[in-house]
């Protein structure tokens, strides 16, 4: 499943987000697994390291540690590629460190390198198949790049060590939805138990009950995510009020949003509800104050320039597109701006 579209007429103000949201990319800083070497054999493996030549001495503790650190340090700072060949180097002293492997499927996927990722990934499984954090990542990333089946074989084997593993449900959850898959929904419902709070996957929860017609249940998920925009972009929840044809839904639920963020976003968005409930007063005072919020938005200027246009008052209609036409010439808005007033002229020309 892909992230439904939202009304054609706000295309240019609201999309839904990835999936990588769900998830973040794990450290391993964790140590559980850990002996006092770099040469460390995988928890519960039976794997026996390579005899390895005087330039590769497994580290001390203390030098893993230091190594995990800096690592974590660089991939933070937006250099995974420093993190890589040091990396690299560690491994080459033991090849059967899990915990290595991990890191350097996280710097790879931090770097861009999804294949590189999950080969790394599946190497940490093979090493160590309990390894939870590799689990999660390679079925995240496997997600994001739209493979759903392995991620969901990934996931699966995961949950065989740990049943109630919260990430690996989601992601199956996930992985699920993606193939709509007739088990996704008892899958959404046993990760929600878990994450309850998790805003995202109820987003996602809620757009498969309305591919599956279970309006009235979709309403009710709908009002359990919270409108303070941390969970989830309030526009985003608002975006399926519409979807759901309740117009007054997405109204009330944006008049809790302003109270703390005000946004073109928002106003125009009410607005285009207002409009759906013939409120015409109130729509324009909203297309206006998304103006008065971002005089610079071309966004607002285009929206407000629709409504008037609408009503009749095509001389100001007139000045707002000119404006979203100025400032926002390569975005969707300003180009719609640009047609019309295009059209206006051709039409003028043709007249004379």
């Amino acid at each position: 499943m892909t992230s439904p579209s939202t009304k054609p007429s706000l295309d240019s103000l609201s999309k839904l987000h990835g999936r990588t949201q769900k998830r973040l990319l794990v450290w391993a800083l964790a140590t559980s697994c850990a002996t006092t070497s770099f040469a460390l054999t995988a928890c519960g493996s039976s794997s026996t390291p390579a005899a390895k030549t005087p330039e590769q001495e497994p580290a001390t503790d203390e030098e893993r540690e230091a190594l995990i650190l800096k690592v974590q340090m660089l991939i933070e700072d937006g250099d995974a590629a420093s993190a890589i060949p040091l990396l690299k180097e560690a491994i080459a002293a033991s090849p059967y460190d899990p915990q290595l492997a991990l890191l350097m499927g996280v710097a790879h996927e931090s770097d861009g390198s999804a294949d590189e990722a999950i080969v790394e990934y599946r190497r940490a499984l093979k090493i160590q198949p309990k390894l939870l954090d590799a689990s999660q990542n390679l079925s995240g990333l496997l997600i994001d790049i739209n493979r759903p089946q392995e991620a969901l074989v990934v996931a699966d084997a995961g949950l065989a060590f740990v049943p109630e593993d919260k990430a690996l449900l989601i992601n199956r959850a996930y992985a699920l939805d993606i193939m709509d898959d007739p088990a996704t929904i008892p899958a959404f419902e046993k990760a929600l138990e878990l994450a309850p709070k998790d805003g995202v996957l109820r987003l996602y929860f809620v757009q498969r009950l309305i591919l599956s017609e279970q309006k009235e249940r979709a309403f009710q998920e709908l009002a359990a995510i919270p409108l303070d925009g941390k969970s989830v972009p309030v526009i985003e929840v608002v975006a399926l009020y519409s979807r759901l044809d309740d117009f007054q839904g997405c109204v009330k639920a944006i008049d809790i949003a302003v109270e703390t963020e005000q946004s073109v976003e928002l106003y125009v968005h009410r607005a285009n509800c207002k409009e759906r409930l013939k409120d015409a007063a109130g729509a324009e005072a909203d297309y206006r104050l998304a103006v008065a919020t971002d005089a610079n938005s071309a966004d607002a200027h285009y929206w407000l320039a629709r409504f008037l246009t609408n009503a009749g008052q095509g001389q100001e209609a007139r000045t707002h597109l000119e404006k979203a036409a100025e400032l926002g010439p390569n975005t969707p808005a300003g180009k719609a701006a640009q047609r019309v007033l295009d059209k206006s002229a051709a039409s003028a020309a043709a007249a004379e």
